[in-house]
């Protein structure tokens, strides 16, 4: 007699899993910016942090991009500055 194959089955998750990091399209639909925004923000060294994997792709941490533009403020004017 020939035993049937075992067959795996995938886990079954309590919750779902919490995504950490976003890409820079779907930062840019996040926060109401273009992708270029982005780009020249990495260039010019004064945008979010981020980290850059499998050849250049380009991703935001989501707790430390949310926590940059939090420190945004509205102003009543320019002398606010």
């Amino acid at each position: 007699m020939s035993e049937k194959p075992k067959t795996l089955t995938a886990p079954k998750y309590q919750q779902p899993i919490e995504k950490i990091y976003i890409n820079e399209s779907e930062a840019a639909l996040r926060y109401g910016y273009s992708r270029q925004w982005f780009q020249r923000q990495r260039w010019l060294g004064t945008g979010p942090k981020f980290i850059k994997v499998n050849g250049g792709r380009v991703l935001y941490n989501l707790e430390a991009i949310d926590s940059w533009f939090s420190g945004f403020q509205l102003r009543h004017s320019t002398s606010e500055f």
